[in-house]
């Protein structure tokens, strides 16, 4: 029991400086929770003004506890997708492997920390979701004790199944990657079509959905069906039941004993397959490479790409913007009229087919916009280096040199998808000279724009001491500050194109012609900031 109360402080340490047992400055760590913090409250107030309309609708009927559903089922779903690709960079490839399973330390123990440590992650943003929803209902339902007490247990247990299957899928995306050569990329594909799908199913949920509630007796029926424990829930807040309870406790813990105990027997096995691999590999094309010149320039983005590429979380959380974008794109020419309808349906819009045709264009140039702010890849380019970045800067390489390499590289990554996109879109659809300009002008401007952007911010909040990619991906400041930053670029620049010419007496090609002179200027003068203080900020960063 002490070896895995010191194993968790020890991991919970790591990567999560909320958990840090250190001593530290404690004005400094408060200043580093503030943001969080704040961003936290508002994200909750948002949830709970949703949730509290679902509500005041719902309680006329006597249907309040539907809210709830609601309100549980979406982290639940959210928590699988997000675990699935986590679950890589905190189960298996950490840096301590080695030093862990050197120590006296059961394999189950190793594995329930690591598990109990993603269980962590879920658990607070699950919060941000349940916590709203416990307040709404008990204001419309002014419920009795006991309500409070299995809510509390009911936030402790939710992640604990969408957690295990994520870690689950995880392992069987590690065991199938390893098989091939270029297994981290093998792993990315592996792990981004099975995010498609559940993007296809969850587009798909609204006639699943009415499916089950057309075949069910009751809505207590339905919602046993999408998820048990929400069902046990719902009918213990209702009416307490010790047997339900139990059913509750047992129908959350068992699967997590049983997957630790089935892991730990071949976790081994897995990561040292993957590292032997991975040696291996390196060991040949040692051999195998021969010593070519290069510009200065190129070395460094060819650097840039194979880090870029040897990281399943960073590649998967950058790239699946521009996927979604050709995927869009190929689903609009293959059945432009089904595609339509179905959008429409989701979003409850009533508009005649042959208006959103003529408004395409414009369309895909939103889609652009919003594909370029949310992907942002060099706002990890310098955090991901981690005490490697020393080694850059020793290097005869100006800081502007180094800056470009990782801008340049970002555009390598995401413009060719974009550009083929975009080609494919005004070939099938005979899109006007106007708005093909626009496109590939938007396409040129925005990711060096956001690149920039986040360059900006990863200076400002460099990462370098992580020991995992994960951590720098998505828990970083700079990549939370970069992500909320290009939402609301993208929303300014659409919510214009749509309101504007709605309420002025204004073209909407020449508001688009406006922005993307406003983005030039922009572009052009981001980048002369950091220029000036990339060259100063550098020189201050060390490890």
């Amino acid at each position: 029991m002490k070896k895995c109360i010191s194993l968790l402080k020890a991991i919970m340490s790591q990567d999560m400086e909320l958990f840090s047992f250190k001593k530290k400055n404690n004005s400094s760590r408060l200043k580093k929770m503030i943001t969080p913090i704040v961003i936290g409250i508002f994200f909750m107030l948002a949830i709970g003004t949703y949730l509290g309309i679902l509500g005041v609708e719902l309680s006329k009927l006597n249907l309040t506890y539907i809210m709830l559903t609601v309100a549980l089922i979406l982290p639940v779903i959210l928590t699988l997708i997000q675990g699935i690709y986590k679950s890589q960079g905190i189960l298996f490839e950490t840096k301590d492997n080695d030093l862990l399973f050197s120590l006296p330390i059961k394999k189950s123990t190793i594995v329930f920390a690591r598990i109990f440590k993603m269980y962590a992650f879920e658990y607070l943003y699950n919060l941000l979701f349940i916590l709203p929803a416990f307040v709404i209902y008990a204001y419309f339902e002014r419920p009795g004790i006991s309500f409070y007490f299995i809510s509390i247990l009911m936030s402790i247990l939710l992640p604990i199944i969408p957690t295990v299957i994520a870690s689950f899928i995880g392992l069987l995306i590690k065991n199938l990657s390893v098989k091939f050569r270029a297994k981290k990329i093998a792993q990315t594909v592996l792990t981004m079509l099975l995010f498609l799908l559940i993007f296809h199913f969850s587009y798909n949920s609204n006639a699943i959905i009415t499916n089950l509630i057309n075949n069910a007796s009751s809505v207590n029926d339905v919602i046993i069906k999408i998820y048990y424990p929400i069902g046990l829930y719902i009918n213990l807040i209702q009416k307490f039941d010790i047997l339900e309870l139990l059913k509750l406790l047992l129908v959350n813990i068992i699967p997590l004993v049983i997957f630790i105990y089935l892991t730990s027997k071949t976790y081994f096995k897995t990561i040292a397959k993957g590292e032997e691999k991975s040696t291996s590999s390196k060991n040949k094309n040692k051999y195998k490479e021969k010593i070519k010149k290069r510009k200065k320039i190129n070395s460094l983005v060819i650097k840039e790409l194979k880090r870029f590429f040897s990281s399943p979380v960073y590649m998967f959380n950058t790239l699946i913007g521009i996927v979604l974008l050709f995927i869009a794109t190929i689903a609009m020419c293959i059945n432009v009229n089904g595609a339509i309808n179905s959008f429409m349906e989701a979003e409850n819009i009533n508009m005649e087919i042959s208006v959103i045709l003529n408004i395409l264009p414009k369309v895909f140039l939103g889609l652009v916009i919003a594909t370029s702010s949310l992907s942002s890849i060099t706002s990890s380019s310098i955090s991901i280096e981690k005490k490697s970045f020393n080694i850059t800067k020793s290097l005869p390489l100006s800081e502007k040199e180094i800056l470009l390499s990782k801008l340049l590289s970002s555009d390598v990554i995401l413009m060719p998808v974009m550009i083929i996109s975009a080609i494919i879109f005004c070939i099938f659809f005979k899109v006007g000279m106007f708005d093909i300009i626009s496109i590939f002008l938007m396409i040129l401007i925005m990711p060096n724009l956001v690149g920039i952007i986040g360059l900006l911010t990863n200076l400002k909040y460099p990462k370098l001491n992580a020991t995992s990619d994960t951590e720098i991906v998505k828990q970083s400041t700079s990549s939370m500050i970069a992500v909320l930053l290009g939402m609301l670029i993208a929303a300014i620049l659409v919510g214009i194109l749509i309101i504007i010419p709605k309420y002025l007496n204004t073209s909407i090609n020449t508001i688009i012609l406006i922005e993307l002179i406003v983005l030039s200027l922009a572009t052009i003068m981001l980048w002369n900031i950091l220029n000036k203080y990339g060259k100063k900020r550098i020189k201050e960063i060390d490890v």
